[in-house]
């Protein structure tokens, strides 16, 4: 297995563990014990490794633990700096305070924004293959029973029905 990232935890749900590569997007194995989990978890990642490759695509990058200072420098334009300094300072904070607020603040709701995204993705997706399956049941089912395919219908009114409606 690559270096990938682990997570084990105990499902109560399942009375076993449960473990992860939170890089490899929904692959999972179950173990009685932590170490059943991780035996499985190789076997299965070998495979789920083997079918990306085999389909062309890419192999995901581990994760790697990067040392951050929790600094950094950035420019900004006057206008904008003494606009920021004169907000921290009607807020009684700091100016480094009150940029990591918002910036912390414009993060989580750009996660956010992300992660609906995603959903609303997968939703349409979801609602595209059930509206499939379900015509694909449907129709299925009618030639089984022996009669013909679905047919359409168009609304063709003949000359007397078109008198008839208008007396």
């Amino acid at each position: 297995m690559q270096k990938y990232s682990v997570a084990i935890q105990w499902s109560q749900e399942d009375s076993g563990y449960i473990a992860t590569i939170p890089e490899l997007s929904g692959l999972s194995a179950f173990g009685a014990s932590r170490e059943e989990a991780m035996q499985e978890l190789e076997i299965a990642t070998e495979a789920y490794l083997e079918v990306l490759k085999e389909d062309g695509y890419g192999l995901p990058h581990p994760d790697t633990l990067n040392s951050y200072s929790g600094q950094t420098r950035t420019r900004l334009p006057k206008g904008l700096h003494a606009s920021l300094s004169r907000e921290a300072k009607r807020e009684g904070i700091s100016l480094n305070t009150y940029i990591v607020h918002l910036l912390s603040e414009r993060h989580i709701n750009y996660q956010v924004d992300k992660k609906i995204e995603r959903l609303d993705d997968n939703v349409k997706i979801l609602g595209n293959q059930l509206s499939t399956t379900n015509l694909y049941e449907h129709h299925s089912e009618k030639n089984i029973a022996g009669s013909s395919p679905p047919q359409f219908f168009s609304l063709e009114v003949t000359e007397s029905e078109e008198k008839e409606s208008i007396h």
